[in-house]
């Protein structure tokens, strides 16, 4: 999200890492301290031998059936989604639940698919790493930064489809290439890089002295930050600005070359506001330009929430906006070791202008589907419980049908008696 806010408590020193910057050259990039989690992963993916788990490859993945059956494994949750609401839907449509400590011990059976969401910790359960599957619902999580580093999604967009940046990304540069700022400017200056954002500030540049305050914030840390320019027409919902977190399906191409990749972005999002009455000026006034989950008094979906837009065309104009960042994913969108194919869904965030024009944001890996009711434990109509559910299906039609339906006839799989979960 382009104005998202510090977190609340203060972070922990983060290990670094080199990552390419927004000039491609490589940089220093912050990660939060459950950054550490890919390095695990990495480990698990790579040396399964080293660490006495399971002993596989890519290889025999591939080469060696696995008779999984309906049969699926809940990893994580605590944040923000109702599992409730998916395993009734794939109880319904004829799946059995296995549970993650039995799917993930040495010796067992694969599982047709491995659905992964957050642990309270922020951070997923290893575990999930360590389960074979047919289908499961992460991509390789160091290759997808293409698009999810802010950075590298404009320098490879500018590079690859220039027409397709200029039309819909803000003008970005890095941070230390800016030295001034123009009259009537405002400029957005963030780090970027997986887990970037975490506990650090976004400063709004307007003049010399709040350029200069932010370079020397953020560049210690942060080499390939960068300078967005700021969009002052922003369409608003009852006076407050607003965005929407759209859900783009990607699925990777098969192994074999046999199934292409593909991506779809739903017709339905969130709606997400700031915290009071938008207006130009008083740039660093958080609660004016930020808008985020938090800040949004009720839930606000996308379309029928938007008053005063013609929705079906913002729609056409945001799929139009992914179709490059789509060609930029194409050939990195690959599952992990121990999955024999993978989708994802990606939060894309997108802020309406009052010129009737979208402008894309950022791509997000961590989707977030919290209510904005979700601390009372209300649902209000039971308003956001219908539209999870459409969005549940959406998912299943889009992406678990056919993925494991074709997986099932290569395999030869099989349906096995059911058996409790252990959760």
């Amino acid at each position: 999200m382009e104005e998202k806010a510090a977190t609340a408590s203060p972070p922990r020193s983060p290990p670094r890492k080199k990552a390419r910057n927004a000039t491609g050259a490589a940089g220093s990039v912050a990660a939060d301290t459950e950054t550490q989690a890919p390095a695990r992963r990495r480990m698990i993916k790579f040396n399964w031998r080293k660490d006495e788990e399971k002993e596989s490859t890519d290889a025999e993945l591939l080469l060696t059936p696995q008779k999984t059956g309906k049969t699926f494994v809940v990893s994580g949750g605590g944040v923000g989604m109702d599992h409730a609401q998916l395993r009734a839907m794939m109880v319904a449509k004829g799946w059995r639940e296995r549970g993650i400590a039995e799917s993930s011990a040495r010796g067992a059976a694969a599982v047709g698919l491995v659905w992964v969401e957050l642990m309270p910790e922020k951070r997923f359960d290893p575990r999930c790493y360590r389960v074979h599957c047919a289908l499961k619902n992460l991509l390789d999580e160091d290759r997808k930064q293409c698009i999810c580093n802010k950075g590298e999604l404009h320098r490879l967009l500018a590079e690859r489809a220039p027409e397709a940046a200029g039309r819909w990304l803000a003008h970005t540069r890095l941070l230390c290439d800016v030295h001034s700022v123009r009259e009537g400017e405002v400029l957005i200056l963030r780090p970027v890089g997986q887990w970037a954002w975490a506990g650090y500030e976004i400063y709004h540049a307007y003049d010399e002295r709040s350029l200069k305050e932010g370079k020397r914030h953020l560049l210690k840390q942060f080499p390939g930050a960068i300078a967005s320019e700021y969009v002052v027409d922003p369409l608003t919902w009852h006076g407050r600005k607003c965005h929407m977190r759209m859900y783009w399906l990607v699925r990777a191409a098969s192994r074999d070359g046999s199934r292409p990749f593909q991506a779809e972005l739903w017709e339905r999002g969130k709606i997400l506001t700031a915290a009071a009455e938008y207006h130009t000026g008083d740039w660093d006034n958080k609660e004016v330009h930020d808008s985020h989950g938090h800040s949004t008094p009720e839930d606000l979906l996308f379309p029928e929430d938007l008053e005063g837009a013609d929705t079906a065309d913002l729609l056409r104009q945001m799929r139009e906006a992914l179709v490059p960042v789509g060609e930029v994913l194409r050939n990195a969108a690959v599952p992990f070791a121990e999955s024999r194919d993978a989708f994802e869904v990606f939060g894309a965030d997108f802020l309406p202008t009052r010129r009737g024009t979208v402008v894309l944001m950022e791509v997000n890996e961590r989707v977030g589907f919290q209510s904005a009711h979700e601390a009372e434990g209300t649902d209000p109509g039971g308003k956001y419980a219908a539209f999870l559910g459409a969005y549940l299906h959406w998912v299943y039609d889009k992406a678990i049908a056919p993925l494991f339906d074709e997986a099932q006839a290569i395999l030869g799989m099989e349906v096995p008696p059911g058996r409790p979960a252990d959760h």
